[in-house]
């Protein structure tokens, strides 16, 4: 129905939506004609798409929305593509709870314990994969490619420096959001 952009971004409106398959070839009309207007490959397309909106007075907080699925979705790249606004869990809340003077990210006690003495980068990227894995140590092992062990081994020690199971509810809670807090402050600003 409507499109608008500049280098960063665009906008597209649908009169209605005639789901994932339509916004699906969207997508990918949308690649192949931005490669070719600016005479380069366009390594990676994101489509956020928004609840659908009745009025047209809700057309800012549906271009909210969209922009933040997005967002989601450069920093999340597991998300996809096509990403639609309901499916990026917690990144909803950081846009909302975001401070006018940036992100401030020094309220878990535990993340900056963890943060300060994972010297190698090895125990946040296994504690936030388990995260999102709903713990299973099996495919944790298998996605990163070592053995069940090694991810027990690393879990010991990120018991040890914070002094808690990083597997208990609260702490659980406090670490994830703090991981998925650290990828939203990364996010491309649109």
């Amino acid at each position: 129905l409507f499109s608008a952009g500049t280098e960063t971004h665009s906008v597209v409106l649908f009169r209605e939506s005639g789901g994932r398959a339509v916004h699906a070839q969207v997508l990918v009309h949308y690649q192949l004609e931005l490669a070719k207007r600016a005479g380069r490959s366009v390594d990676r397309i994101i489509l956020g798409i928004s609840e659908p909106i009745q009025v047209i007075r809700q057309l800012a907080g549906a271009y909210r929305q969209s922009k933040v699925a997005a967002q989601a979705a450069a920093v999340e790249p597991s998300l996809g593509e096509l990403v639609d606004s309901r499916s990026v869990g917690v990144y909803q809340l950081f846009d909302r709870l975001q401070a006018p003077g940036g992100w401030d990210d020094t309220g878990s006690v535990h993340y900056s314990a963890l943060e300060g003495q994972d010297r190698n980068g090895e125990l946040l990227p296994v504690l936030e994969l388990l995260y999102d894995n709903d713990g299973s140590v099996q495919d944790v092992a298998a996605k990163l490619h070592l053995h069940r062990s090694s991810i027990y081994n690393r879990l010991g020690r990120i018991r040890q420096l914070i002094g808690a199971d990083p597997l208990s509810g609260a702490i659980r809670l406090e670490l994830h959001a703090a991981l998925k807090a650290r990828r939203w402050a990364v996010r491309p600003r649109i």
